[in-house]
């Protein structure tokens, strides 16, 4: 399993860095891109070419779940 994570605001980017680093610890190839997610979208499906993808884009962030 391979994680892409983008976040455009500083203040929440920083603590999306902190989750992604947890996931790393535990062996999960995980990314994280601060800007825009049109930005990276592209490259991430053409990771995927003949792989399954999950793909979750949360309109909402991470101020829908009070980690402001």
């Amino acid at each position: 399993m391979e994680c892409f994570f983008t976040e455009a605001r500083q203040k929440s980017f920083e603590k999306l860095q902190q989750v992604v680093e947890q996931y790393r610890a535990r062996g999960v190839s995980a990314h994280v891109h601060r800007g825009e997610v049109d930005g990276v979208l592209d490259s991430v499906i053409q990771r995927a070419v003949r792989e399954p993808l999950f793909l979750f884009m949360d309109h909402c962030g991470l101020a829908s779940r009070g980690w402001r």
